[in-house]
């Protein structure tokens, strides 16, 4: 069997997707063929893919709580209130360094989406291409936060989670049969329509395709949310979900929360796992030794 990995974005949501990616390796499950994350989810599968998920978790807990990263007293200024550049070229850069070798080395094809602010379509940047923090850079640019133009390849992007926040279509063309989703919402969660769409059309005034695609965000997000609750019969889908609302948001600065959120996620795997693939469980109090 052909075997993926999913992982979605949500800024600080994704502590939850460092928990369960450690438990993943903790339990043996990291031969994938195909990885796949979306924005804060492609830091999280570069590392995982790498063989040090743990870094996920020590990024988040010990260098992006702070006011240094969310900046909500930018919210009146022109500035990023969600500083990515600060995670990648000081945190990642000077830090916690991405396993790039060991990913290069790797046999998994690792892919790393973002949003054509001209087509407002999905792209997928193969990881083992050069450029690598500025695919990044363009799959964690979140629309409002994050303010700076990304151009990459003579086009500007956004966050990948505009265009599919939880980027199962690729591994369905990539004919994995066996795929791994790890979500940041609970089981239940249903996205609504945005009522103040039309401020979208303010702030990207250029691009048509790009605000489209925003605006119709909620509903490719739920029919994706569809198919992984009722998935065809030729795939074998393992989802691992929040079994209640989370403790973390998407700009949470709390690391008590991130701590939590990371837990649920090593707990919600080793449960899903030991139920669907019959998985010894370990203990989470040395998930963080």
């Amino acid at each position: 069997m052909k075997k993926a990995l999913v992982i979605e974005g949500g800024g600080m949501r994704s502590a939850y997707a460092a928990g369960a990616l450690v438990a993943l390796q903790e339990l043996g499950h990291t031969r994938f063929d195909v990885v796949v994350g979306t924005s804060a989810g492609a830091c999280c599968a570069v590392n995982f893919v790498g063989g040090q998920p743990r870094s996920n978790f020590k990024i988040l807990h010990d260098y992006l709580c702070n006011s240094r990263f969310i900046r909500f007293r930018k919210v009146f200024t022109r500035e990023n209130i969600v500083d990515i550049d600060f995670l990648l070229d000081e945190v990642i850069a000077r830090h916690v360094p991405l396993p790039l070798k060991e990913v290069k080395a790797s046999a998994t094809e690792i892919y790393v989406t973002a949003t054509d602010c001209h087509t407002g379509e999905v792209a997928y940047f193969d990881f083992s291409e050069s450029h690598n923090v500025e695919m990044l850079r363009a799959s964690c640019a979140m629309p409002y936060l994050y303010r700076r133009k990304i151009l990459f390849h003579g086009k500007r992007y956004v966050d990948g989670g505009v265009a599919a926040s939880i980027p199962v279509q690729k591994v369905i063309e990539e004919a994995c049969d066996e795929i791994v989703v790890i979500c940041t919402r609970p089981w239940g969660y249903r996205k609504k329509r945005n009522p103040l769409a039309w401020l979208n059309y303010l702030f990207f005034p250029r691009y048509p395709k790009m605000v489209k695609a925003l605006n119709q965000r909620w509903l490719e997000y739920n029919q994706t949310l569809d198919w992984l609750e009722n998935p065809p019969s030729s795939k074998r889908v393992i989802a691992i979900r929040p079994k209640g609302k989370l403790p973390v948001t998407r700009t949470t600065r709390d690391p008590k929360k991130i701590k939590q959120g990371f837990e649920m996620g090593y707990q919600d795997t080793q449960e899903i796992l030991c139920r669907s693939m019959n998985t010894p469980a370990k203990n989470v109090a040395e998930n963080l030794s």
